[in-house]
């Protein structure tokens, strides 16, 4: 009877192990280095994977398959076993991080079958031998069971010898809700120059049960008035399937900070905190400005390794790095004599190959800099420079110039016969006459979009002028 009993316990024991309830969420945290938490499993022929606390998306701990420099990738790890419904849609959620080694990229592949075992990998979900991913990236898959039964997901990497590792973290499996539409993230950049127009475009994301179509309405403020809409349909939008909508946008005619707001109208979302995204855009009356990141020794990226730039404290480049390669540039706006501070993290692999310079808007360098071997944060600062611009009106050999423009309200105006300059503002109100001849000092008090007109008996010429 003892024996019998121990029979009956340890084959409950074991049942009990190797199933799990939806959704399944596992970060590796709670899971020893070099051990796999309860229920999972690990298959291999060569080179196995591992629970490490190296490369964790968040926390301490991620599931690494390291290289090796004499075997290819061929290791398989596969969840507990789940007990899925006929005709539901259910998501396979993870994190993944697959840097590659100086342009080879690492391949990966996602499977699910009715045991914890290659050979019963029966279904593959989804394959790679691409992959160079050297941030954490979401993968999403979608997958609906024939017949009802227990499944097991496997992920098998095979990537060829002596590349570099393959992490995942984060994972999630769970039965899809009736309706989840996400917004993913926004193509705007931080900051922008006040000749462009920003790019609004949105990524979305359908992690419903079924095909859905709904509006995203854009809608931008400044100063807390609102001052544009625009709305994009979506049309049938597929299961596990994203889209970036194309926005118009909106294009700014002053400096400051314009905010963003986008949100999805649609009935019966069981997930509305995913609906909404706000993203302020911090526009600056300038010149372009370049960041060049490069890594000298190798090619092969900064590992990790991140700049952040601010131009009059406000925030043009968070966390920008060299995802490959040897070198990237990075444009981002300044004006003339303001502040630019860089700050580098120090962290990352190699630290003291990332190097970096910064360039005004004329080419000229401003500053360079790299970091050490310990991976000591560098702090830089420097001041932004543009070209004075030069307004010229040239009609029928009339030539009038307005410099600077913009300008800080100080003016100098060349003309080539008499003129009454009338200023007017935004309003259409005329705040001052002038008359002049020849070369003029001119001063406008306060900041704003101005049109000079000059006017004589034989011509009338305007130009619009900034004072920042």
């Amino acid at each position: 009877m003892k024996t019998k009993l121990f029979f009956l316990f340890t084959l409950f024991f074991l049942s009990f192990s190797s199933f799990a309830q939806l959704p399944l969420i596992e970060n590796f945290d709670n899971t020893n280095p070099d051990e796999m938490p309860i229920g999972w499993t690990l298959e291999t022929t060569t080179y196995d994977w591992t629970v490490d606390d190296n490369n964790s998306y968040s926390g301490s701990n991620a599931i690494v398959n390291y290289y090796s420099s004499t075997e290819q990738k061929d290791g398989w790890f596969f969840t507990p076993g789940l007990y899925l419904e006929s005709a539901k849609v259910y998501y396979i959620q993870f994190m993944l991080l697959a840097p590659g080694w100086d342009g080879t990229p690492e391949a990966l592949e996602l499977a699910v079958g009715d045991d914890a075992s290659i050979v019963a990998m029966s279904e593959l979900l989804w394959s790679d031998d691409n992959l160079l991913i050297p941030q954490y990236t979401l993968m999403t898959f979608a997958y609906t069971p024939s017949i009802d039964g227990t499944y097991f997901f496997g992920w098998h990497a095979f990537s060829d010898v002596n590349i570099d590792y393959i992490a995942v973290d984060d994972i999630n499996i769970y039965e899809a809700p009736d309706v989840d539409v996400a917004i993913i993230k926004s193509l705007l950049p931080e900051a922008d120059l006040l000749s462009s127009t920003p790019n609004p475009d949105l990524e979305v994301a359908n992690f419903g049960a079924s095909a859905e179509s709904f509006d995203v309405v854009l809608s931008v403020t400044n100063g807390g008035n609102e001052i544009y809409t625009e709305t994009v349909s979506v049309v049938d939008l597929d299961i596990g399937q994203s889209d970036i909508l194309d926005f118009v946008g909106y294009e700014p005619i002053e400096e400051g900070e314009y905010i963003y707001n986008y949100s999805i109208e649609i009935d019966g979302d069981e997930y509305l905190s995913n609906n909404e995204l706000s993203k302020t855009v911090n526009i600056i009356d300038g010149c372009e400005h370049v960041l060049s990141l490069s890594a000298p020794n190798l090619e092969m990226g900064w590992f990790g390794g991140s700049i952040s730039v601010t131009t009059n404290s406000i925030p043009v480049l968070t966390n920008v790095t060299l995802l490959s390669g040897s070198s990237i540039n990075y444009v981002f706006p300044s004006a003339n004599d303001w502040d630019i501070d860089l700050y580098f993290d120090g962290v990352g692999d190699l630290p003291d190959d990332c190097y970096w310079e910064v360039y005004d808007g004329e080419g000229n360098l401003l500053i360079q800099g790299n970091g050490d071997a310990v991976g000591t944060p560098i702090s830089q600062s420097t001041n932004g420079f543009c070209q004075e611009e030069i307004s010229n009106i040239e009609i029928d050999n009339v030539s009038i110039s307005i410099m600077p423009n913009p300008t800080n309200g100080h003016l100098n105006i060349i003309v080539d016969d008499n003129y009454l300059l009338e200023i007017i503002d935004v309003n259409g109100v005329i705040i001052d006459k002038l008359n002049i001849s020849d070369r003029e000092a001119v001063n406008v008090k306060n900041k704003g979009i101005y049109v000079f007109r000059f006017s004589n008996n034989k011509r009338v010429l305007t130009q619009k002028v900034i004072v920042e």
